[in-house]
């Protein structure tokens, strides 16, 4: 789940930098860092609520790991299509 979660970060990342940093100001990089780590936070909230109901018997161990890596996808894969070329 590692490399997949990897991968996400690096599209997801891309598009919300590339995507803003295009249009123009200082401003703008500071808005795309503040989003990109306001993602990367919630990922990881994510990830351990993840481990967290599966520790617990809630979920399984396939689903507690790859449940934030589904949502993760689903999020960076819209914002790379949206970045501009």
């Amino acid at each position: 789940a590692e490399p997949v979660a990897c991968f996400l970060w690096l599209v997801g990342g891309a598009g919300i930098c590339m995507g803003r940093m295009l249009r123009g100001t200082g401003a703008n990089f500071i808005q795309s860092i503040s989003v990109s780590m306001l993602v990367a936070a919630l990922f990881y909230v994510l990830r351990l609520t993840g481990k967290s109901l599966w520790e617990s018997g809630v979920l399984l161990p396939v689903e507690g790991v790859w449940l934030p890596l589904v949502f993760a996808a689903l999020v960076a894969l819209p914002i790379a299509m949206w970045m501009e070329p």
